[in-house]
């Protein structure tokens, strides 16, 4: 994992189980918002603010149309009303990696509209805040990559993420699966020395057996919000009856 600054370019975002980078051509902006709520007294000598309701968005995709049977921008987004599991990982002048930040959530879109703009026919996709349905237990948009976008045939025996110390809040993760041939179990594993055969499962971070056949996406979250999550975290999967799957994997701590 880099670290520093960045640029756009290296932005990629996957919805549903579906790459749309190759479609996409600004997204944004990227809300995480709290509403401030005076508590000021009349004793007080400065306004006085506590954090109120959450707000988390992912704003407006911007892309370019293309009609191409499911997988292109106009099938996947022409109809409006719909929620998106979106995964949007920032690489720091690179390909996303291991350890970048992803900005993830459940997200209605609530409309859809394709417009010419110089001379290209592009395609404006807005959402609204996380997906009211979802009632998410963690309000915390932001997390990390624990596996970037590739095909997997073995157990995962690498070390982890560095999350700076273990947490108590629990937390989530979000997979985006893109491919497979069968079934298998993606999870997550943390462990407190980083070293393959300290991790172990982090309860409830798990898709269980299904099937990675069709490309889906979806949030688990862990048991409790008072779980304990170790300093690291890592990807695992167990494989089936599949023997190669391609996907992502992210992990946000709650705070």
């Amino acid at each position: 994992m880099a670290t520093g600054r960045t640029v756009s370019k290296w932005l990629r975002l996957w919805g549903n189980g579906y790459p749309l980078c190759g479609y996409t051509q600004t997204v944004g902006p990227l809300v995480h918002s709290f509403d401030e709520v005076d508590v000021t007294t009349v004793c007080d000598s400065a306004k006085g603010y506590l954090p109120g309701m959450c707000s988390i968005n992912m704003g407006t995709l911007v892309g370019v149309f293309d009609n191409t049977a499911t997988s292109g921008l106009h099938a996947l987004a022409s109809g409006a009303n719909s929620v998106w599991d979106m995964l949007i990982a920032l690489g720091i002048r690179a390909e996303p990696a291991q350890g970048d930040p992803v900005f993830m959530g459940k997200f209605l879109q609530t409309s859809y509209q394709a417009a010419e703009a110089g001379g290209a026919v592009i395609a404006n996709a807005k959402f609204t805040s996380w997906d009211a349905n979802d009632r998410p237990t963690y309000n915390q948009p932001w997390g990390v990559l624990l596996h970037a976008s590739s095909a997997v045939t073995a157990v995962n025996s690498s070390t982890g993420v560095d999350g700076g110390a273990s947490s108590a809040l629990g937390g989530y993760m979000m997979v985006q699966v893109l491919a497979g041939n069968g079934t298998a179990t993606l999870k997550v594993q943390h462990a407190a020395v980083n070293a393959d055969g300290s991790f172990a499962d982090l309860g409830g971070c798990t898709t269980g057996v299904v099937s990675m056949a069709t490309p889906f996406a979806q949030i688990y979250n862990t048991t409790a919000v008072t779980t304990t999550v170790n300093q690291f975290t890592r990807w695992q999967i167990v494989l089936g009856t599949a023997t190669s799957v391609t996907f992502l994997l992210s992990f946000a701590r709650g705070r």
